[in-house]
Order: structure tokens, then C-alpha cells, then sequence
């Protein structure tokens, strides 16, 4: 079965207005999608998480090369997993290391702040 692709350009002559019209067939090929993007919705809330990781790993005290290496290993180790469950307990666990690492920049900021104005 052929679906009509319509095509209009309208140009305005004397004449007649022209018009275009393409046959495609209705099995047109879709862009490429990997097998994983369609099987997992979850992917998005990992992506979301390994951007947030990474904003979140630029102030790290060891350096911020140092915490984005890391960073991609353990996404890349875990990359295979396909059980939704497995993926849902990791993202709860990259959650919590997002929470401690703005515990460690709040307690970073606040010594800084305690050791200006208060002496010890």
C-alpha cells in the first residue's frame, strides 16, 4: 500500500499554482534507534543523573578530572545491565552520592566561612 507524501510548493505564476506530490511507501525506513533506548525507559532519569554527577563532580576536592574518570568508569562498567530493577536501585545509589557530595561542598563551605571569622 502507498501512502501519498505530499510536497506543496505553491508558486504563483499567471498560470496556475504548482504543485508536487511524491509517492513513499508506508514502510519507510525510521532513523536508526539502539535496541537499548527502546527497551529501557529509565534511560533519561541515567542520563539525567550522570549529568547532574557530573556538574556536581567539578568542585571535587581531589580535582575534577579525577572525579569525571571515575564517573565514566562506573557508568560505563554498568552500561550491560538491562533489569529495570538493577537500574532503578543504581540510580537511588548515584542519588545518594549526589546528596553526600553536597553535603561535602556545604561542610566544605562552611568551615571556610567559620575559619574567616571565628578563630579556634
Amino acid at each position: 500500500m502507498l501512502m501519498f507524501c505530499y510536497f506543496l510548493f505553491s508558486q504563483q505564476t499567471e498560470e496556475q499554482d504548482i504543485v508536487f506530490q511524491f509517492d513513499c511507501p508506508s514502510s519507510h525506513p525510521s532513523p536508526p534507534q539502539s535496541s537499548w533506548t527502546m527497551a529501557n525507559p529509565l534511560r533519561a532519569e541515567v542520563v539525567r543523573l550522570y549529568k547532574n554527577l557530573l556538574y556536581l563532580g567539578r568542585e571535587y576536592p581531589k580535582g575534577g578530572e579525577y572525579f569525571r574518570d571515575r564517573l565514566r568508569a562506573a557508568f560505563t562498567k554498568n552500561k550491560s545491565v538491562q533489569d529495570p530493577e538493577q537500574i532503578k536501585e543504581m540510580i537511588t545509589r548515584g542519588e545518594y552520592v549526589a546528596r553526600e557530595l553536597e553535603a561535602l561542598y556545604y561542610l566544605r563551605k562552611y568551615r571556610a566561612l567559620k575559619k574567616r571569622y571565628y578563630e579556634e
